[in-house]
């Protein structure tokens, strides 16, 4: 029986209907029912954000669009729909459809249909010596042992998963794989067992989302235009998607032929095993061949990757990269860098290219007439083949600081103010910690248990946390404030009912909790330090005091 799984007809794709529920859907039916879905979710964020840049690329390529006219078709003020019979015709064309199908004997999607799985091997518990366990293409299941102390999975766990949940592995495998040691064909260690990570490993990549689907797709569907070099310089006649290549992955540099190879980069070849029933049907997929696929030569990603904001560092190592992405870091909320996502500085960072454009379609082109959305970033803080987490965050963006530099002047100020009082709150919390491990003698005691003893109390960690409501409110007031007036009040709001109050408040709550004596001591040399440094950051920054902020109110 001729095994199958196509991913045009079949349900697979996690969809949340208006009402709130959960329904798989194939890709054409999420396509054509786009604006009847509120929006794909997967229980992993990498999933969720793949599964978007796939559809995106079959839209570019039935789509384009080549102009702002064209998108505004589309678009029809938010309540277009996607061309069904357009759709149809490429997605079930006699060289496309069978090219979804994981199982196809020539084309298997996002994989490589001659890949060997090796011999028999007694220590593969009989299997093929290549293969590997299926749950090794998701990061939730196979990373290491910090997150997965629930699976506690390991090399003789062999598990049979559904087709259409690793149909979701595999998209995500293809841009997140991690870098470091693969498997490899006999002889070939030497130049194919190490492979370098998947392109989006380290950034944190944004959706704008809109009311549905449908909106979604619109407003990360940017510009595609050969004539223009929009989003980058790129050949139509060579830009492709993946399932459109005749050539097989090769385990080989090379850059990006354009956008659609970019949106579906395989950075692995792939092969999976199927596992048929006791009547010759498909039961699911039970392992996988996973080897070295195409690498980027140098640092290709700056100005061609739209999803993805870059940050020049201030000194450039030689051998790294000019323009590494902005990304999920351990320790630091994203919020923290969001004026780096919002806005483009020359020489200093690169915002991502589908909020600029948005900003073009709201104002070069009138196509667009909100004030406001809300922006997904989606990714994970890795550390070579080590994930610490995976994360996924939404920020509503008043589009006033897409363009507008007093708005984004202000957002930089409040988030200076709150990384200045962050340092002031930790200088405090170590004066504390230190004093009380002097002990009666006053001898300093060693810096590395100070650390030690302060980080265990997390006084930092608890101030940044308490923030982040108040931070989505001051996203707001900064951009409709008007005047640069109103913004200073809005400023210095931030600093007294935020900043100051939270950093007193994480002080009380961690190091400074004292019992009697040495307790005592150490909690009020603290707290003296604490309030002289928020002193000091007020008139640095030219803060008003509160009574006389009020008075002159």
């Amino acid at each position: 029986m001729l095994v199958s799984f196509n991913l045009v007809d079949r349900e697979w794709i996690p969809c949340v209907t208006p009402t709130g529920e959960m329904a798989h859907k194939s890709i054409l039916a999420a396509l054509e029912s786009a604006g009847q879905i509120q929006e794909i979710r997967d229980e992993s964020p990498l999933v969720t954000v793949s599964l978007h840049r796939l559809l995106l690329a079959i839209l570019h390529r039935v789509f384009g669009p080549e102009s702002p006219a064209e998108w505004g078709d589309l678009w029809n003020n938010g309540s277009g729909r996607f061309d069904a019979p357009k759709l149809r015709a490429y997605l079930r064309s006699s060289k496309i459809h069978p090219r979804f199908d994981l199982f196809d004997a020539n084309h298997p999607f996002y994989q490589v249909a001659n890949l060997p799985i090796g011999e028999l091997d007694k220590k593969n518990m009989g299997r093929p010596k290549l293969v590997k366990p299926i749950w090794r293409m998701a990061h939730e299941l196979a990373c290491s042992d910090t997150m997965n102390r629930s699976g506690h999975l390991s090399e003789t766990d062999w598990d049979i998963r559904p087709a259409a949940e690793v149909a979701r592995w595999l998209v995500a495998f293809q841009a997140f794989a991690l870098g470091g040691l693969i498997t490899t064909e006999e002889g070939k260690k030497a130049q194919d067992g190490s492979a370098d990570a998947g392109h989006l490993v380290k950034s944190a990549v944004v959706l704008a989302k809109g009311k549905n689907l449908f909106q979604t797709l619109m407003l990360n569907l940017v510009r595609y235009s050969e004539d223009d070099g929009v989003p980058f310089n790129f050949e139509a006649s060579r830009d492709k998607p993946a399932w459109e290549h005749d050539e097989p992955v090769r385990p080989a540099d090379r850059p990006f032929d354009g956008y659609l190879d970019l949106l579906t980069w395989q950075s692995r070849r792939v092969k999976l095993i199927a596992a048929m029933g006791p009547n010759g049907e498909l039961f699911g997929v039970s392992g996988v061949v996973a080897m070295k696929g195409w690498q980027l030569p140098g640092f290709e990603r700056a100005g061609r990757e739209t999803m993805v904001g870059f940050v020049k560092p201030e000194k450039v190592l030689p051998g790294h990269d000019p323009w590494p992405p902005l990304g999920f870091r351990a320790g630091k909320e994203l919020w923290r860098d969001c004026h780096a996502l919002f806005q483009s500085v020359a020489e200093g960072t690169q915002r991502p290219q589908v909020l600029s454009w948005i900003n073009d379609l709201r104002g070069r082109f009138g196509l667009l007439d909100w004030k406001e959305v809300q922006i997904v970033v989606a990714g994970m803080c890795v550390d070579r083949a080590k994930i610490y987490f995976w994360r996924h965050e939404s920020l509503p963006l008043p589009l006033a600081y897409l363009d507008e530099e007093e708005p984004i002047g202000g957002l930089k100020k409040a988030l200076t103010l709150a990384a200045e009082v962050g340092k002031a709150l930790r200088a405090a919390s170590w004066a504390t910690v230190a004093t009380r491990l002097a002990g009666d003698a006053g001898m300093r005691p060693d810096k590395d248990r100070v650390g030690n003893l302060l980080n265990s109390f997390a006084p930092e960690s608890l101030y940044w946390s308490r923030l982040e409501i108040p931070f989505r409110t001051l996203l707001n007031t900064l951009a409709e404030a008007g005047t640069p007036e109103r913004r200073s009040v809005q400023i210095q709001n931030w600093f007294y009912d935020a900043l100051h109050r939270t950093a007193v408040v994480a002080f009380a709550n961690t190091v400074g909790r004292p019992n009697a004596g040495r307790d005592l001591k150490a909690v009020t040399a603290g707290s003296g330090v604490l309030w002289s440094l928020l002193r000091k950051v007020q008139r640095t920054n030219n803060i008003l005091d509160r009574d006389k902020k009020e008075g002159a109110a």
